[in-house]
């Protein structure tokens, strides 16, 4: 259940607009667990050194992952937000717009050929 602890935690950093403690993603945990073990086993013996050379690499697939996620927000999901609180109001707000003068522009055009049918009529 620590991880509900630890959502509400960034759930409560968040509302308060402050930056969260780091804390390590499982494939770290999992690194860290696996060093652990190796050492506890002995880093002289096969297992325990092979423990010890799986936590590391692991711990590298966590780093990765982390800074993948980084990456991400940064480069593509800071500017989609942006985007969309942005000029995506904008351009939704100019289309309906747009598309009323369009409207009010058929109705022009249709009340037009009525008023010449009349008129072609009357003559």
């Amino acid at each position: 259940m620590w991880f509900l602890d630890a959502r509400i935690e960034e759930l409560f950093y968040e509302k308060l607009d402050r930056k969260a403690p780091s804390r390590m993603n499982n494939p770290e945990l999992l690194g860290q667990y696996m060093i652990d073990a190796g050492n506890e086993f002995g880093p002289g013996t096969a297992y325990g050194n092979a423990l010890i050379k799986c936590g590391e690499t692991q711990k590298q697939i966590g780093t990765a992952d982390r800074e993948l996620i980084q990456t991400s927000a940064i480069n593509f999901l800071t500017p989609l937000r942006n985007f969309i609180e942005g000029d995506y109001k904008t351009i939704t707000k100019e289309r309906k717009l747009l598309q009323n003068k369009r409207l009010d522009l058929d109705a022009a055009k249709t009340r037009l050929k009525k008023a010449k049918v009349a008129e072609a009529r009357a003559a």
